[in-house]
């Protein structure tokens, strides 16, 4: 089952969550408690795990668990059926494959948990008494998380999918962190582009791994779905707003002066090779998709490098691994779509990125469900009896993580970190509208659709050509009018530099041919002008000028 994306963005940040000692609690039911605001503290009957890495070490595990737990889509996804056997996987007991060693696992990262969270109860609770006790609880984000004000270019506005996400019934972004580790700050995140109408996005936990704030970003990107706008464009906008809010946490963390990490993980709906591949085993760098290799780069993972290393490349959608995803894909196309990634560390650098290690989470038995001939229908089209052995239509992932040493005053460090986060955090509202931008290439209808120099990833101001964005033109290049904006750089750059404006636009040189344009620095007061834009003051009115009234720069 394809993941579902959504729109833009969020600041729902939960403070201070604190575990209870080891013990305390009795109860193997999970509980909300007034010093856990992450979510809750949960304990098994008399025992609770240890972490299981050291100070310098954190295993991820990502699980895409794939239920649309709504309306006529809840009888396609046999979600109790699967969260039942996934629960004994985890628990330890016999009979399935695939499964890692949860004691050497500190967070486990979900996806598609389209469902309530008493519905996944029992994997909750498996889990707890695996050692893991801290959660973000809820699947997130939701509908009530803040989004930004304006979608770019042709995406539903922010009303639009939140009204048809109500009557969807697709509540959440299924998003769901688990960990060894305290949970600090949790944030959820709306994507500011997305093309359906339910919530997705990213979720931010910040852990205290022995003293080193290590933020964690489980996301889900847009799925290959086709409605009217390439799911591959609408994935760019949200590398540009998930590789801006990673820099800005790396930035943040850095200049607090505490060691700390940041970690990507989930389902990223990326195929490193394209679309092209279909084989499930045996050296495919070659076949590195370019478009895909420019997106991972912005988070840090170089795609050729960690394929060649032999960190990434095997599939995590196989349709010839996994008899579940088989039922899903009739192309036989592999994708690895699913990847763990270190964006940035406090620690020197590591020459060789993380392995990614990936098998099939399945029982040895096959179990019997009932499935949908149609993704969009569900149950409202036809349904089928299967017996597979798969529990999940993604392959399972987990990879280890170096991590700076503990500081000598964990509390402190800590301390000092999760104020530095939430002030980033609280910072990233009034930038992720410019940060969700298009790249060069990217599908776009105005300028400010396309990325300014700051969150270019070529650090080139890029401009609307009426089609794609494109890098701009500096001063003297040729240019041509247009009704929106100009391919000059600095068209909305009202600054200036000792007296002289830092911003430009576009001046015919002839009326009567709009493409005759030269890049020319904004005008000064006095100067007659068209548009607001052309002028530094961006006021350009009627006065008097001498005998003239016309429209001069202000």
């Amino acid at each position: 089952m394809s993941p579902v994306s959504v729109v833009v963005v969020v600041l729902a940040i939960a403070i201070g969550a604190t575990a209870s000692p080891v013990g305390e609690k009795t109860s193997s039911a999970l509980q909300f408690t007034a010093s856990s605001p992450d979510g809750y503290q949960m304990a098994s009957a008399g025992e609770q795990k240890a972490t299981a890495a050291s100070a310098n070490e954190l295993t991820i595990l990502s699980l895409n668990l794939a239920c649309r737990d709504v309306a006529q889509l809840s009888g396609c996804d046999n979600c109790q059926t699967r969260f039942d056997l996934i629960a004994s996987a985890i628990r330890g007991e016999a009979g399935f494959a695939g499964v890692p060693d949860l004691s050497n696992v500190d967070v486990v990262v979900a996806q598609e948990l389209g469902t309530a969270q008493a519905n996944f109860a029992q994997v909750t609770a498996a889990l707890a008494q695996q050692g893991f006790k801290h959660t973000t609880g809820a699947p997130a984000p939701t509908a009530s998380d803040p989004k930004c004000t304006n979608p770019p270019g042709p995406l539903p506005s922010a009303d639009w999918i939140e009204f048809v996400s109500a009557l969807s019934g697709l509540e959440s972004g299924g998003l769901v962190l688990w960990s060894k580790h305290p949970i600090l700050a949790t944030v959820p995140h709306q994507w500011c582009a997305q093309n359906l109408p339910a919530p997705a996005g990213y979720l931010s936990a910040l852990l205290d791994v022995n003293g080193v704030a290590t933020l964690v970003i489980d996301v889900h990107l847009f799925p290959e779905f086709k409605f009217g706008i390439d799911a591959a464009e609408v994935r760019t906008y949200q590398f540009s707003e998930l590789s801006a809010f990673a820099k800005a946490a790396e930035a943040a963390l850095r200049e607090a002066g505490v060691p700390f990490a940041v970690v990507l993980g989930g389902d990223f709906n990326e195929d490193m090779y394209g679309l092209t591949s279909k084989q499930s085993t045996g050296n495919q760098c070659t076949s590195v998709a370019d478009r895909s290799t420019n997106k991972l780069a912005s988070v840090n993972l170089d795609l050729h490098a960690a394929c060649a290393a032999g960190a990434i490349g095997a599939p995590t959608w196989d349709p010839t691994k996994n008899d579940l995803t088989a039922i899903f894909s009739s192309s036989g196309i592999h994708e690895a779509l699913d990847y763990l990634i270190l964006h940035s560390s406090s620690a020197p650098a590591s020459a060789a990125p993380a392995p990614n290690n990936v098998a099939t989470l399945k029982t040895d038995a096959a179990w019997a469900g009932t499935f949908c001939e149609s993704a969009m229908q569900g149950t409202l089209g036809g349904t089928f009896k299967r017996s597979v052995n798969a529990l999940t239509d993604h392959e399972r992932i987990t990879a280890t993580f170096a991590l700076p040493a503990s500081p000598a005053d964990k509390e402190a460090a800590t301390s000092t970190a999760k104020v530095a986060f939430a002030s980033m955090v609280d910072s990233w509202t009034t930038e992720v509208q410019a940060a969700a931008c298009g790249q060069s290439g990217s599908q776009c209808a105005f300028d400010s659709n396309c990325c300014n120099e700051q969150y270019s990833w070529t650090s080139v101001e890029q401009r609307c050509d009426g089609i794609t964005c494109a890098a701009c033109q500096p001063l003297n290049a040729s240019c041509a009018w247009g009704v929106e904006g100009t391919v000059c750089c600095g068209y909305e750059d009202y600054t200036e530099t000792n007296g002289t404006p830092n911003g430009a636009h576009c001046e015919l040189e002839s009326k009567f041919n709009p493409s005759s344009g030269r890049c020319i620095h904004k005008y000064a007061k006095g100067r007659y002008c068209l548009h607001d834009e052309e002028c530094q003051s961006r006021d350009c009115s009627f006065s008097w000028k001498g005998w003239r009234y016309a429209r001069y720069c202000q």
